[in-house]
């Protein structure tokens, strides 16, 4: 699923949403009819008076007001937010995805015509307003890297030494961002140790290195502050 959390706009279009996601395909095809074409579910005169009316991001004219029978550009058009809106939604690859998504619903179940029913189906599937862990972790990995002027590696990184492997796994729990040690130890091939660290910025700031425990050797892996290397193994001596 894709996300939708790390849009500006994201809790107006929680509400659009909840209202009808076709609403949202309108945004896109109101910034450019040509590029996101006018759909089945779509209602000109209603969509746009609901998101004038509910949302005041549109300017509406009823049929009393307009010198023309139809919708037109004049009739129905963007609000300075709405069309903040509608420019992220195109910016972020939003409506692309959206028709992208309409073209897969035609051809997975044969159809040309889309009820807005079967549109709102497949779009809470397809959408999310829950935030993408992945895209958390990109955005702590991009302050540390802007905060302490290193780099440190992507997401699932792996630290050899000899026939040794640690291998990195970052989470974001609770506000807390972590770094989980994955430990594949000569000592035990079957078995791994798994040790969370919360992200301290000590170790960035002071090149602190992570002494990290094999919980069935007791063998201390030595793991660089930027956690690109893993720089020793040191065995436990024998009592």
């Amino acid at each position: 699923m894709k996300s939708l959390a790390y849009l500006d706009c994201k809790e107006i279009l929680k509400s659009i949403v909840n209202d009808h996601p076709k609403l949202i395909y309108y945004i896109c095809h109101k910034i450019d009819s040509k590029k996101y074409p006018n759909q089945p579910f779509i209602d000109e005169e209603q969509d746009c008076k609901k998101l004038a009316e509910r949302y005041d991001i549109m300017e509406f004219k009823t049929r009393k007001e307009r010198s023309t029978h139809g919708i037109t550009s004049e009739s129905c058009k963007f609000r300075g937010r709405g069309k903040n809106i509608a420019i992220e939604l195109c910016q972020e690859g939003i409506c692309d995805e959206i028709l992208k998504l309409i073209n897969q619903i035609k051809k997975k179940r044969e159809i040309s015509y889309i009820k807005k029913e079967i549109f709102a189906q497949e779009f809470f599937n397809h959408f999310t307003f829950d935030e993408d862990q992945n895209k958390i972790i990109e955005n702590k990995i991009n302050e540390i890297k802007e905060k302490y002027y290193i780099n440190i590696p992507k997401n699932h990184h792996d630290n050899k030494v000899n026939r040794n492997n640690i291998h990195i796994e970052y989470t974001f729990e609770n506000e807390i961002f972590y770094i989980n040690f994955i430990i594949n130890c000569t000592c035990s091939k079957r078995k791994k140790t798994c040790i969370k660290v919360e992200v301290k910025d000590e170790h960035f700031k002071n090149a602190h290195p992570y002494n990290i425990k094999c919980k069935f050797c007791n063998s201390t892996f030595i793991i660089s502050h930027n956690l690109y290397f893993c720089m020793d193994k040191i065995k436990k001596l024998s009592s």
